[in-house]
């Protein structure tokens, strides 16, 4: 006695045409553009603005692409001591930079930079997995 069985398989073309659209949006760049913007959004939300002098720190933020690397920029003089506080400026990674806020000097750290890119980062995920359910419905 033999068995035979038949199987169809659907679907594969659709499938294939999902990640053709996906490898497109990231060799154009769209997704890291897309998660690099995001992060800026975060900066200049994290921002301080209780004090008057901080009033332009959030304009001076910006995104600046070279190649395929990004730098979060705030270009104002003061940004640096609003970011590391004026007692010291640390070297290497902070593991958490939500947690990291120099308390010593005449001014307090006040983050903004580095949680926006720690939560950018986290936030990456679902990014992408948006711009994957854009392409199934099509879009």
């Amino acid at each position: 006695m033999t068995v035979v069985l038949n199987a169809h398989v659907t679907g594969i073309a659709e499938a294939l045409s999902q990640i053709k659209g996906l490898q497109k949006k990231l060799d154009s760049g769209e997704i890291s553009d897309k998660i690099a913007e995001h992060i800026k959004d975060l900066a200049i939300k994290f921002c301080p603005r209780s004090n008057i002098n901080h009033k332009h720190l959030d304009e001076s933020i910006y995104l600046k692409k070279i190649k395929n690397i990004y730098q979060l920029v705030a270009d104002k003089p003061y940004a640096t001591y609003v970011e590391y506080g004026t007692r010291f400026i640390p070297v290497g990674e902070v593991e958490n930079p939500f947690y990291y806020i120099s308390t010593g000097g005449k001014f307090s750290s006040r983050p903004f930079l580095r949680p926006a890119i720690y939560k950018g980062i986290k936030d990456a995920q679902r990014i992408v997995d948006e711009i994957v359910e854009k392409i199934k419905r099509g879009r």
